[in-house]
């Protein structure tokens, strides 16, 4: 279990660095205005999430090949695509299923 330990946090790393993303698309309004964006709960939660995930996955560095965690990121992909659907109501297709299914796969196959 210990073994993938730096493996699971570096995934937990993707969501929250997914979760940013589509907190800062919820930031965005239509008419930019710079300084109600010092305000913004969206922007300021997403900057949050985004150390999170920086800081987290320089540690599990120390534990793990970097060949092996990085792949791991790339289901930040898999993550915005279901929030997005969730949170902002974007469309989820066939097309994008299937994508998600090649990464799990790629990730995976690099992985190890």
């Amino acid at each position: 279990m210990y073994k993938y330990l730096p493996h699971i946090v570096t995934l937990l790393m993707s969501v929250f660095g997914a979760t940013a993303q589509v907190f800062f698309k919820k930031a965005m309004p239509l008419k930019f205005n710079p300084i109600d964006l010092i305000t913004n709960y969206w922007l300021v939660s997403g900057f949050v999430l985004y150390g999170i995930a920086f800081v987290g996955y320089l540690l599990v560095l120390k534990y793990a090949p970097v060949s092996e965690l990085y792949p791991i990121i790339a289901c930040s992909y898999i993550f915005v695509m279901i929030l997005a659907s969730i949170m902002l109501g974007e469309s989820v297709t066939i097309k994008n299923f299937i994508g998600a299914i090649v990464i799990v796969i790629g990730v995976w196959l690099i992985g190890g």
